[in-house]
């Protein structure tokens, strides 16, 4: 159809434009549709791949951990028995070391006491106080070592310096009266001393504090020697004398068996990931992939659809570019207005398209 003979033309032409365009229209809703189907085709396949992909890694994982739960709650069993037969061991050793140390310490705890004894005697027939009987007196009224002139030092300077100054400090009086204070401190400690002194100084006490002396410095000794018997037998290795041959004998039973536990465990694990994952996999494929590919096999099928009706649709918009929107004009060329063009030749208000058209646009 040329452009001259199109636009002489009257109703029939344009009633023929008009089934042109209608079809076109018809054809381009098909395809949308169709393409609508195949977008909600890929989500529906989409979807039940991540419901098969989802289920197969949750069913997996949890066969698992309740396969690992199993073997988890009887290697902690083994592990407790261990400790058990550990502690077992333990205690007997320690109450074996404990009577071995009695028994290599006794002559001189014996020897301690009896010393002890002797000292508490001589002091309550000297009548002196049983506080000499320490360390701190030694030290204020009999110093000899280089402790006992340390422990007088520090002694000195808290009576002299540091109780006195902090007295007067915590006190809010005349400076007079903290001298006062100061002073009459240090002169009660004197006293306190030299009271002390005379009270437990003389030939007789004298002697009774030196042959103290003697027997204290041997006490030390005993304790030494007590505390260097109890180190050694604790920190020796053999435990051959201590009779725990039947706890080795349990530990070792319970540590193989925590052993095999954990092999078990792993031999299982391994068996999981190579042959029951496998195997629950394919379960749940063969579950879900008939769908699957029912889904896919209908997706394919609009695809071939889509491609004969873009096609079609194709060619109906290229006959209508090329043979009504070239003449008509693109906003022309719809079914409304092909029809007010209609209207217009019928009415007898034009004989033609053209005049139809001028007609139209004037309106």
């Amino acid at each position: 159809v040329y452009m001259d003979n199109f636009l002489s033309g009257g109703i029939a032409e344009l009633e023929q434009a008009k089934e042109a365009i209608s079809n076109a229209a018809m054809l381009n809703e098909d395809l949308e549709e169709t393409e609508k189907l195949l977008r909600s085709n890929e989500k529906d396949v989409d979807a039940q791949k991540k419901f098969m992909s989802d289920k197969i890694d949750a069913s997996i994982r949890n066969r698992r951990e309740e396969l690992e739960k199993v073997y988890d709650d009887q290697i902690a069993e083994a592990r407790r028995n261990l400790k058990a037969a550990e502690r077992s061991k333990k205690n007997a050793k320690s109450k074996a070391v404990n009577e071995k140390v009695i028994s290599a310490t006794e002559h001189l705890n014996a020897e301690n006491k009896k010393l002890n004894s002797q000292i508490q005697k001589m002091f309550r027939e000297a009548k002196i106080p049983s506080f000499c009987n320490t360390a701190y007196y030694y030290a204020l009224f009999d110093a000899r070592t280089v402790k006992d002139f340390f422990i007088f030092a520090i002694t000195v300077l808290m009576t002299i310096a540091v109780i006195p100054n902090v007295v007067c400090l915590l006190l809010n009086i005349p400076t007079v009266y903290k001298i006062l204070i100061y002073v009459g401190i240090v002169l009660i400690f004197m006293l306190i001393y030299f009271l002390i002194f005379i009270n437990t100084k003389g030939e007789e006490k004298s002697q009774v504090i030196d042959r103290a002396r003697i027997l204290r410095k041997r006490i030390r000794s005993n304790k030494k020697q007590i505390q260097s018997l109890s180190a050694n037998i604790r920190n020796d290795s053999d435990e051959s004398s201590y009779g725990l041959a039947d706890y080795d004998a349990e530990i070792e039973r319970c540590t193989a068996l925590l052993s095999e536990k954990e092999q078990t465990k792993a031999a299982a694990l391994e068996e999981f990931s190579n042959y029951t994952a496998t195997s629950i996999r394919a379960e749940i494929e063969n579950e879900n992939l008939p769908l699957i590919e029912q889904l896919e096999a209908a997706g394919a099928d609009l695809r071939s659809q889509l491609e004969q009706k873009r096609s079609a649709a194709q060619t109906a918009n290229n006959q209508i570019a090329n043979s009504y929107s070239a003449y008509l004009g693109a906003k022309n060329a719809t079914e409304s207005r092909v029809d007010e063009l209609i209207g217009i030749i019928s009415e007898g208000r034009a004989q033609t398209i053209m005049q139809a058209l001028d007609i139209l646009e004037k309106e």
